[in-house]
């Protein structure tokens, strides 16, 4: 009997370990963290067009404009983007707070630049729009496939019995960004003409 129980026991134990989901926590963490990679090397592959895009649309954008592009782009450089923002919701809100502002400037300047008569005849002009525009689509690729494991993650870490192994070792909810975010990255801005 003795020897019956121990073997139910060690049984038991296996069990337990195997469903406990530890490997598959580190699996997901590792598939966020790379998700996490991924955006911030695309937001900085964005932020190395603008110094260029400035350069070539100054003359075609508003003053005002190529400040505030400017000015977002150095708060978004000041917002600390490594993977242990993901630990802290607020860094999180504040590193996708500022490259929305980005984007919203840059939106307003490449408005002004389609405006401006320049931009149907200045090669250099067009191709930058359009690696911009390539760069904000893998943008939002990016947040897609960083929804997408953060996701997975948080189920994990909030279904049973997955969720006791995240208790025990202290994982928490990966933030994510919210649906309103991506509708104001793509959202045009408001234009008010002159008259």
């Amino acid at each position: 009997m003795d020897r019956l129980m121990r073997y139910f026991t060690a049984i038991l134990l296996a069990g337990m370990l195997a469903g406990c989901g530890y490997r598959e926590f580190q699996a997901q963490d590792d598939a966020v963290s790379a998700a996490w990679a991924e955006v911030v090397r695309h937001y900085q592959l964005r932020a190395q067009l603008v110094p260029e895009l400035i350069d070539t649309a100054r003359n075609a954008s508003q003053p005002a404009t190529v400040d505030a592009v400017l000015q977002a782009k150095s708060r978004a450089a000041g917002v600390d983007a490594r993977p242990e923002a993901l630990q802290n919701p607020q860094l999180f809100y504040a590193f996708q707070q500022a490259q929305g502002d980005l984007s919203a400037a840059l939106a307003q300047m490449l408005i002004e630049v389609s405006g401006d008569a320049r931009a149907e005849t200045d090669p250099a002009l067009r191709e930058l729009q359009e690696r911009l525009h390539a760069v904000e689509n893998d943008i939002i690729r990016a947040r897609e496939r960083y929804v997408v494991a953060v996701r997975e993650f948080n189920k994990m870490a909030t279904r049973f019995p997955t969720n006791l192994t995240a208790m025990a070792l202290s994982y928490e909810l990966k933030p994510t960004f919210p649906v309103d975010a991506d509708r104001a990255v793509t959202r045009p801005p408001a234009v008010a003409f002159e008259r």
